[in-house]
């Protein structure tokens, strides 16, 4: 038993506490010993604690538009570099630090989002770090196009569907080359001030400034063209909270 005067103590909320270890009884797998330090530290809302306390986590998935199947599968594996430290990149952005996000994420989750099919002409794939005020979606992207490099990069979300974003902001990646990969970053600000809540399905636009590459020289024209590239919908729900 925990004196009362150590509650004071724990590293964590107490219905954040209570909320994993119910899901962790409830998931018959004990053999391994509970682990604290793996508490979400953020104030979740009530509907979160509640799915947990439940263990539904796919409930409050919204349907995608038109009735039609949502796009939320993801790969079997994980790439290594976030199978190592999935918020590495996060954690080096000017602009997201900029934002006041100078910790590390609660929570990462993983393996990363599919958003585009393997082989086409750009592949993303989204991870989604959770922080006490906001969700911040890092979208990781690869250009497999040689003669074209992809300026001021960004994913444009339509939250209109999405419960508890009061704002929106995004920090693109400056330059996409070929056979590289670059993060750009949405960050979704939650509504309510210290209860984190958010969940919903949104669209999501690829935009960047396409230039094309000298194949002589390997340079990149300084004048080139806005475009977009849509994107699959991603859905935030209230298992990524927990």
């Amino acid at each position: 038993l925990i004196p009362a005067e150590d509650l004071y103590k724990l590293p964590c909320p107490m219905q954040n506490l209570e909320a994993d270890l119910l899901r962790y009884v409830g998931s018959g797998s004990t053999q391994s010993a509970f682990d604290l330090s793996s508490v979400s530290k953020a104030a979740l809302s009530s509907k979160v604690r509640s799915a947990a306390a439940t263990g539904d986590q796919s409930s409050s998935r919204p349907a995608a538009p038109n009735g039609e199947a949502a796009h939320h599968d993801v790969e079997e594996d994980a790439p290594d570099v976030y199978e190592l430290d999935p918020a590495e990149k996060l954690g080096k952005s000017r602009g997201v630090i900029e934002l006041g996000f100078v910790n590390r994420p609660f929570k990462s989750c993983l393996p990363p989002v599919e958003l585009t099919e393997e082989g086409t002409e750009y592949e993303v794939k989204c991870v989604k770090h959770v922080f006490e005020n906001a969700v911040v979606l890092e979208f990781v992207v690869l250009n497999t196009l040689e003669d074209q490099v992809l300026d001021n990069l960004h994913v444009e979300v339509d939250v209109a569907d999405v419960e508890g974003v009061a704002e929106v902001k995004m920090v693109p990646a400056q330059r996409v080359k070929f056979n590289e990969k670059e993060s750009a970053f949405t960050v979704l600000f939650c509504s309510a001030p210290g209860e984190l809540y958010v969940n919903g399905g949104m669209t999501c636009t690829l935009k960047y400034t396409m230039k094309e590459v000298d194949a002589a020289t390997g340079e990149a024209d300084e004048d080139g063209y806005d475009d977009d590239y849509q994107l699959e919908d991603l859905i935030v729900s209230i298992g990524d909270m927990i």
